[in-house]
């Protein structure tokens, strides 16, 4: 299913796990997340990264309910699990989200707009010095993926936070309501 604007834009969306809104748009783009979007949402597209999280997730055929991602250096050691699909890239836990950047990765050559719906681009200090590593760090990817996609319309819905000023200068990028969003999808 490809999400679509006037029958001419793909549209997809990517979901943080923590975002609400009473707007329904399951029906209207293809939604991307991790796991803790599959229960509120239930994306079309799972994204797993974890080794632990894959194997309970197999054994109890999640594959059959979307399209489950896994890393393909996992798949051997998974015992190559059936209507699974495959992503390029090793797990990866030094990165918070990171199951955001793999999608953004996996949708931005696919899509004409990507929605990021609810997802945390600020910018603020963090007391934890590691915490707030991390947090630079999950920026710094999404900079990466977002300049590895300069045809792709990236749009942050519901963007709560001071825009950080590193995400301001990138031109593929901006920010938007979901009420605004909704009038464009048909």
């Amino acid at each position: 299913m490809a999400g679509t604007a006037n029958n001419s834009l793909k549209i997809s969306a990517i979901v943080d796990s923590n975002y609400t809104t009473k707007i329904d748009l399951k029906d209207k783009v293809p939604m991307w997340g991790s796991v803790a979007t599959w229960h509120q949402w239930k994306t079309d597209n799972v994204i797993v990264n974890r080794y632990a999280e894959a194997v309970g997730l197999l054994k109890r055929n999640f594959q059959q309910q979307c399209n489950l991602y896994i890393p393909q250096q996992l798949f051997a050691d998974l015992r190559h699990p059936s209507n699974v699909k495959l992503f390029n890239g090793t797990e990866l836990n030094d990165i918070e989200q990171i199951e955001q950047i793999i999608a953004m990765h996996l949708v931005g050559g696919n899509n004409d707009i990507v929605l990021l719906l609810g997802f945390d681009l600020s910018d603020s200090e963090i007391a934890d010095k590691y915490q707030n590593h991390l947090r630079k760090k999950y920026l710094n990817q999404i900079v990466v993926a977002i300049n590895a996609h300069p045809d792709t319309q990236w749009v942050c819905v519901d963007h709560q936070t001071k825009i950080p000023n590193r995400l301001k200068d990138l031109t593929n990028l901006t920010f938007d309501s979901i009420k605004n969003i909704q009038g464009i999808l048909v």
